[in-house]
């Protein structure tokens, strides 16, 4: 069959009844194909033909068949590859897994993207025209060696890194038993035996990759603490502002809070007591000068209404028995002092 130009020649028909060369492809170590697409593998690099969605260059299903081999792109070393029937699977020498084409039945795996970052996970699964590195818990601390597939599945032989070796009993047949010398008897250990243990070692760029990976997400969880730091620290000093803004008559000055700041200069902005407000020679209140430390708070505090300043009141007097019943003795009072 050759209607989508899978044969590789140059040209797309119902079918192709001879041998042929693909004048295009060398020294392929092997090729393989789906139901509407081709590959190949020569010297680590990757080469598809056929169904433009399915050869991993980043075309879609509106583009025409690419009827001769092109190189994929974005691809590492390669040492296997394989085709299922809508989808293709490349394994790398680092031993990561690369897939293109189909994915409507999860054989591309996905979902998630990315296993630090799931908020997909829920999502349906979708095609993949570039290839896509497998993100995977399963795989994290794994080397795949082969990847391989069918029609709507994907199979992957990972190496654990751990070793094994074949060891004759006394019968004479052999078993393979893992390398772990906790699980031998004390006589054998020693006198020593062929069992060859080998410490476990991750291949060194899946390491790599694993060690920048929580390094990423310490640097992150270290600044997400920094920030939160900030934050706490920013809060604590717009409370204590606060406090010393508009601490005095008009305030519980029992409270604990405002015990942390004896000592400290404290400036009333405005209060109903005589002894607290500054007046004119004719009598009336005066606004107080701020301090230029404190003129960035005098935007905030020309917009108080007499409504805001009742409000917090009756919030602190909420809190407060004394402060409530200097407020209902007051009430009065606190008519006809209302700042202009």
């Amino acid at each position: 069959l050759n209607g989508d130009g899978q044969i590789g020649l140059g040209f797309a028909s119902m079918a192709v009844q001879t041998l042929r060369p693909v004048r295009r492809l060398k020294q392929a170590s092997w090729l393989g194909g789906g139901l509407h697409s081709t590959s190949a593998l020569a010297n680590g690099r990757v080469f598809t033909w056929g169904k433009a969605e399915e050869c991993g260059l980043g075309l879609g299903e509106k583009d025409p068949p690419v009827l001769e081999p092109r190189e994929v792109t974005g691809l590492p070393n390669i040492r296997s590859l394989r085709c299922g029937g809508h989808h293709m699977m490349a394994t790398s020498e680092d031993g990561d897994v690369f897939v293109w084409g189909c994915g409507l039945t999860h054989q591309l795996g996905n979902r998630p993207r990315d296993v630090q970052n799931p908020h997909d996970i829920e999502e349906d699964p979708e095609d993949e025209l570039r290839p896509y590195r497998v993100s995977s818990k399963q795989l994290e601390k794994r080397f795949v060696m082969l990847a391989d597939g069918g029609a709507q599945h994907t199979v992957e032989l990972a190496w654990d890194t751990s070793y094994s070796k074949l060891q004759a009993d006394d019968t004479g047949s052999s078993t393979l038993q893992r390398a772990d010398p906790s699980s031998l008897p004390a006589d054998v250990l020693q006198k020593g035996s062929d069992l060859e243990v080998v410490e476990s070692v991750e291949p060194p760029a899946k390491r790599r990759l694993t060690e920048a990976a929580a390094l990423a997400r310490a640097e992150q969880a270290e600044r997400e603490a920094e920030v939160a730091k900030m934050e706490a620290e920013a809060a604590e000093e717009a409370a204590r502002d606060v406090l010393r803004y508009f601490s005095g008559h008009l305030l519980s000055e029992v409270d604990s809070s405002v015990d942390q700041l004896a000592g400290e200069e404290m400036e009333v902005l405005w209060s109903q007591s005589p002894s607290k407000a500054s007046k004119h020679a004719e009598g009336q209140p005066m606004r107080p000068q701020l301090s230029k430390e404190m003129e960035h708070w005098a935007p905030q505090i020309s917009c108080l209404r007499r409504g805001t300043l009742e409000a917090l009141l009756l919030d602190a007097a909420g809190r407060d028995e004394r402060l409530c019943e200097a407020i209902a003795a007051q009430q009065c009072d606190l008519k006809d002092a209302t700042p202009q």
